[in-house]
């Protein structure tokens, strides 16, 4: 019910919304899927640098800040000044 007719019944009809809801919803599930995914994926190819022997070597994570600082600092000076 309600003034205005149109969709306002709750039937998920776009005029009454509940059908963008659900859209943004499986949506966000949808990308919050892939977000694990990648970080998983990311991690399981970083995790030998994160070994706190090799922190302060060229293998360790230090090292691996470091050479991404210098790579972004190239490719995209104000981004990395931001950082």
């Amino acid at each position: 019910g309600g003034e205005g007719g149109g969709g306002e019944g709750g039937d998920g009809s776009l005029e009454d919304g509940s059908y963008s809801v659900q859209l943004i919803h499986a949506a966000w599930e949808a990308i919050e899927a892939d977000a694990f995914f990648c970080f998983t994926a990311l991690m399981s190819e970083v995790r030998d640098h994160f070994c706190s022997n090799l922190d302060h070597t060229a293998l360790g994570i230090t090292a691996r800040i470091e050479r991404f600082a210098g790579l972004l600092a190239a490719k995209d000076p104000p981004l990395a000044a931001a950082l």
